[in-house]
């Protein structure tokens, strides 16, 4: 912004944040608000999406991460959808962790909407949770187990090599 009088000019910076009127009104990880991901099974992680504007919404997309995992960040993202106004949608995700080196017992799951409105405007939210990796403290996950020859016989020996992991704290 720039202000300009016989006696001065004044310059300044403005910084304008507008609302997005497309909101995330629930976070679940397996079927609780303050659930934690798991190595047991596969995490399901439910978004809930309400649109808050008095036009339509077109092309909504609800992206999920999951930050610094490997040194990487794990990310999905769901189809694009249209959400009439006032309505809301509930948006589900799938995400196996058991192949990932999980060294930490806190992660960051962040989600991002965004969506056009009918009148071309675009609205983006970003939510970010932390949530705690459930670690049972002796727990060991066999990931292949593979026998030395293809048919047994009545021998003295015979090999069996098993692949497992330690996904438990000690």
């Amino acid at each position: 912004l720039r202000v300009t009088s016989t006696e001065d000019t004044k310059t300044s910076a403005i910084q304008i944040n507008p609302r997005s009127f497309l909101t995330i009104s629930k976070v679940e990880i397996n079927g609780k608000e303050t659930g934690d991901f798991t190595l047991e099974e596969e995490n399901e992680i439910t978004v809930k999406v309400k649109n808050e504007y008095t036009k339509d919404m077109e092309d909504v997309q609800v992206t999920i991460r999951i930050l610094n995992v490997d040194d990487d960040d794990i990310e999905e993202e769901s189809s694009t959808f249209d959400l009439n106004s006032g309505d809301d949608e509930e948006i589900e995700f799938k995400i196996d962790l058991r192949s990932y080196e999980l060294d930490q017992e806190t992660y960051t799951l962040e989600i991002e909407v965004e969506g056009d409105g009918e009148d071309d405007t675009t609205h983006r939210t970003i939510l970010r949770k932390d949530v705690k990796l459930e670690l049972e403290k002796h727990n060991v996950v066999i990931q292949s187990a593979e026998l030395g020859s293809s048919s047994l016989q009545c021998l003295p020996q015979t090999s069996l090599i098993v692949k497992i992991k330690n996904v438990g704290t000690e």
